[in-house]
């Protein structure tokens, strides 16, 4: 995302997904020939961004300065002092803008039911001070998009369980499986902290099987579906032997005496 502000806010990536980095950043440009030196900038974020260490610079004319460890970073705001750093900050018009520049990493905490985050930012340098806080511009988390596959399913034969397991990335605890042989809906399961889910499928007939495996998604994760081809055998037919031992002849009773 990307600020511009007048001593300009601009804000790259508007819809990101949670798992995603994000880049703000402020470009200070002067509108009228007076120079301004930069005291210190805050930077505004919902609590949901985690600032990413070592990702802060500041780019002037002579290139880009890292910030830390002259930046203070709290949830909610990241705030560099150029006071205290090995070199200052002079906007001049048209020939020396400056951009501070962030990333953050979008957490699973964050909204994604459509609601604009704010940012913002603050800033005083030596004509005075700005407050942008609220001024944005706004960003919206969408879902993020999941993947689902199904393990390779061999040796199937009819008239014996097989093991379906289907795995959706990323990883989590939430959400169904639901299994089916073409049309026919074979069970659904639910999804494990390790994002797998399994269901015991017993073939009833020989021959090609189009396996699907459909997760419904769970809070800020879309759902995703896949296909296995699976080929069903007949099971092995045992062949069985039968012996018959013939039992002894009885005894003929002695004659009377």
């Amino acid at each position: 995302m990307g600020r511009k502000l007048p001593l300009h806010p601009h804000h790259h990536q508007r819809n990101p997904r949670p798992g995603e980095t994000i880049t703000i950043s402020t470009k200070f440009e002067r509108g009228n020939s007076t120079d301004e030196k930069l005291d210190w900038v805050k930077d505004f974020h919902p609590t949901c961004l985690t600032y990413i260490p070592g990702s802060a610079t500041l780019t002037d004319n002579n290139g880009p300065h890292t910030i830390e460890p002259y930046l203070d970073i709290q949830p909610g705001f990241i705030a560099a002092d150029f006071n205290a750093t090995s070199y200052r900050v002079t906007v001049k018009q048209n020939t020396a803008p400056a951009t501070l520049t962030a990333q953050y990493n979008v957490g699973a905490n964050c909204t994604t039911d459509g609601v604009a985050l704010q940012t913002g930012m603050d800033y005083s340098g030596s004509l005075g001070a700005g407050n942008y806080s609220t001024k944005g511009p706004s960003l919206t988390v969408t879902n993020a998009n999941s993947t689902t596959t199904l393990a390779p399913i061999t040796n199937a034969k009819v008239g014996q369980a097989s093991t379906l397991t289907a795995t959706v990335a990323p990883a989590a605890a939430g959400g169904t499986i639901e299994f089916k042989d073409g049309d026919t809906i074979l069970g659904t399961a639910p999804v494990g902290a390790n994002g797998t889910a399994t269901h015991q499928w017993t073939p009833s007939a020989a021959g090609a099987h189009t396996i699907h495996a459909t997760f419904s998604g769970r809070d800020g994760v879309n759902g995703s579906t896949t296909t296995a081809q699976v080929t069903v055998t007949e099971a092995p037919v045992t062949d069985s032997t039968t012996t018959l031992t013939p039992s002894p002849a009885p005894r003929s009773a002695p004659p009377p005496p």
